[in-house]
């Protein structure tokens, strides 16, 4: 199932797509199709945050809301610098997906770079940027690679 919802004021500037990871996978399967019939571009960007879920049960042990809020500003981060035509999966397993639709190797790469500065910028104002709290993007673009790139990064979407 796709959500589409916003937080008040930037709900005009950003349509927000987020999708479950049954769901999220499922759509990377029928666009990857797509893109490969119309040998289009379509990147996919796996943001890993290690370490994010048992930081935060740590710092927050009895606040399950605090915890909540962090994720929840966190996912805004990365749901504003995508555009409407791009879908996000919700967090799980201290990672999030991103499918970049028409996108090709050179702007999901400049993307990754943005976003990087983005989340480094945020757990660095909140604290969260410690040996325990790490992230990496990584990122596959069809047809630059080969589709079996997408199946190894969804085979971690769940797990």
């Amino acid at each position: 199932m796709i959500y589409s919802g916003g937080q008040s004021g930037a709900s005009d500037k950003f349509r927000e797509l987020v999708a479950d990871q049954s769901s999220f996978e499922a759509l990377v399967r029928q666009e990857l199709k797509r893109s490969q019939r119309y040998r289009s571009f379509v990147s996919l960007v796996k943001v890993s945050l290690n370490g994010l879920e048992d930081r935060l049960a740590r710092k927050f042990p009895a606040d399950r809301a605090q915890s909540e809020a962090f994720v929840s500003h966190l996912s805004y981060l990365v749901k504003s610098a995508v555009r409407c035509t791009d879908i996000v999966s919700s967090l799980s397993h201290d990672k999030i997906m991103l499918l970049l639709v028409e996108t090709p190797g050179e702007g999901a790469a400049a993307f990754a770079r943005r976003l990087s500065e983005s989340l480094s910028d945020y757990f660095q104002k909140t604290g969260e940027f410690t040996s325990s709290v790490n992230f990496k993007i990584d990122f596959g673009t069809f047809p630059e690679a080969e589709a079996s790139v997408f199946d190894k990064m969804l085979s971690g979407i769940s797990s």
